[in-house]
């Protein structure tokens, strides 16, 4: 009978990493890989360590063995890969640029977002459902005479850097982009197009299909390719949907990431779904998210340089 129990713990343990494994392999191309991609690794890495600690309290020391290995090994995937907990965040860029996905109550907040806004004092500041928060009087003497409110769709970018155009792209079946071209010269030696994007988050949607309907609604359109790309993807970070949507851009988090590289839900974070994407002609100086106290995501600050 104990023989049993340490049998069934283990294999427990490997179909549950085994699981795990496929969804990050397959990624969301498929629908039902797609529910496999979104298991948390931090969900996994708990029923391991549960399962190797009622392993050694059986003393069964083989599986302890093997079920500590795969601990460790996941352990590893989760402090370096997946999230960049050893890695420090103190290098500057020409450019800094904040993506904050305000999904809450708005109005109630409205104050304290302000505050946040103005502290964090970024070059290029992108506000997705911000409406309250924009009018608020300390963003207007934040801004000053030359900075600029830019408003289209859902989307409020409070900028310091002079706009050249704004141009919206798709408002369709909860898929939201919008094209802002600003005048970068000064830090990057060129114009930047920057998009903001917020992707539809029902659960019961697919994403490779969300990609591909957002891939053909783009096609139809002239508008010029992205530098950046930032908002609520409500995707997995390097994901086979966002890989499909801008196969030339990278993901920051991983060029520059430090620290916890998860943005929701903000009190106990675990998925990272707002992303900022970048082209290859720009270098990210540090990419990192900060909790803002309110709402449900936390909030994306970049800051960067032109490519060397």
């Amino acid at each position: 009978m104990k023989q049993n129990a340490r049998l069934i713990l283990l294999i427990v343990a490997l179909l549950t990493v085994l699981l795990w494994l496929i969804g990050n392999a397959m990624s969301d191309q498929f629908f039902v890989t797609q529910w496999l991609e979104w298991i948390p690794t931090l969900v996994v890495l708990g029923a391991i360590t549960l399962i190797t600690m009622i392993l050694a309290y059986m003393k069964a020391w083989k599986q302890f063995a093997l079920s500590s290995l795969i601990f460790l090994a996941l352990l590893f995937w989760y402090s370096m890969v997946e999230n960049k907990l050893f890695v420090s965040c103190n290098q500057e860029g020409d450019l800094s640029l904040a993506a904050w996905t305000m999904s809450h109550p708005k109005k109630d907040f409205a104050k304290e977002s302000a505050e946040f806004i103005v502290a964090l004092d970024a070059d290029i500041t992108i506000l997705s459902h911000g409406w309250y928060v924009r009018g608020e009087e300390q963003i207007t003497e934040w801004l000053g005479e030359d900075g600029k409110k830019l408003v289209r769709f859902p989307f409020t970018v409070l900028t310091k850097v002079p706009p050249i155009e704004v141009k919206p792209l798709i408002a369709s079946d909860s898929i939201h982009i919008v094209s802002f071209t600003l005048d970068t010269t000064e830090e990057f030696g060129q114009p930047t197009v920057l998009w903001a994007v917020d992707f539809p988050s029902s659960l019961t949607r697919s994403r490779y299909a969300v990609a591909m309907a957002c891939n053909r609604l783009l096609s139809e359109i002239e508008c010029s390719p992205p530098d950046i790309v930032a908002g609520d993807f409500n995707m997995t970070t390097d994901s086979a949907s966002i890989r499909h949507l801008f196969p030339t851009l990278e993901d920051a988090s991983q060029l520059g990431g430090c620290g916890l590289m998860a943005s929701y839900p903000r009190v106990f974070p675990i998925y990272l779904i707002d992303h900022i994407l970048v082209a290859n002609s720009l270098e990210v100086a540090n990419y990192k998210l900060i909790n803002p106290k309110n709402g449900r995501h936390r909030v994306q600050l970049i800051q960067l340089n032109r490519a060397q």
